[in-house]
């Protein structure tokens, strides 16, 4: 939740004043750093790939090979909000080098 108690995209908070609501009502002040998928950045995150299938109207194109970041997607029931916490925070921490 932003500041103002509304629901804002984590990437709007952070444009603003870069403050949340935690689930007890205090303020904390976050920060963000965008990692954008690249040569350089893949081996930060558990990797995954899928062939895409594209057409140009009837004509069915060669299926192009997408590489990117794992991701999960969840649903939050009732009031559709979720709240962090140590106990239930899914952290995506960069692998560190062996």
């Amino acid at each position: 939740m932003a500041s103002d108690g509304s629901f804002r995209s984590i990437e709007d908070i952070l444009a603003d004043d870069g403050v949340v609501i935690d689930q007890d009502g205090h303020e904390l002040k976050v920060t963000g750093e965008y990692i954008r998928y690249s040569e350089e950045t893949a081996h930060l995150y558990e990797q995954a790939e899928m062939f895409v299938a594209q057409s140009a109207g009837a004509t069915a194109l060669e299926p192009e090979l997408k590489k990117g970041w794992k991701t999960y997607n969840f649903e939050v029931e009732d009031f559709h909000i979720y709240a962090p916490t140590n106990d239930n925070l899914p952290i995506n921490r960069p692998k560190t080098a062996a």
